[in-house]
């Protein structure tokens, strides 16, 4: 009996502690709470059209490249500065970035689908060109930008020195 006793208070001492910790752990984790109904049947609706695509459309479809374009849709439904960056895009912008910025110095944002200037940037190649808050961006290199997004429109700056 003695054995068993031996055994049996490391166990017991063990179940006793982890039950102490998970109703410690339960008073100090906030609590969870439900996403409401709505957000799951809009997601399921989303998944419902995104198998119908990918079986009825006249030509196969990439998920991930459906998948990127309603994210974009997404962002963009929300105003003109919100856009989705693909980590290959993210990672480039972080290189452009770091340490000093080249292009034409201006702040742009998008205005009924039109590229518009917010302000040229102090002692940048725009300001000296005269470039003013308002001015309308059409082409970038023999390219229309109506409809472009600022991250298309980034991606198509000409390289920095």
């Amino acid at each position: 009996m003695r054995i068993v006793a031996k055994r049996g208070f490391p166990v017991i001492l063990l179940l006793v502690g982890m039950a102490l910790g998970f109703f410690l752990a339960a008073q100090w984790v906030p609590s969870v709470s439900a996403v409401p109904r709505q957000d799951y049947e809009s997601l399921e609706a989303f998944t419902n059209i995104l198998t119908i695509v990918k079986k009825n459309y006249v030509e196969d479809v990439d998920t991930k490249n459906l998948v990127s374009g309603a994210i974009n849709g997404m962002l963009s439904s929300l105003d003109p500065h919100s856009a989705y960056l693909t980590p290959e895009l993210y990672k480039e912008l972080q290189m452009d970035t770091q340490g000093r910025f080249g292009g034409l110095g201006i702040e742009i944002t998008v205005k009924g689908g039109i590229l518009t200037v917010v302000s040229p940037i102090e002692d940048t190649p725009a300001a000296k060109a005269g470039v003013k808050p308002g001015d309308q961006i059409f082409k970038i290199e023999d390219e229309f930008t109506k409809d472009m997004t600022l991250v298309d429109a980034v991606r198509r700056r000409s390289p920095s020195p």
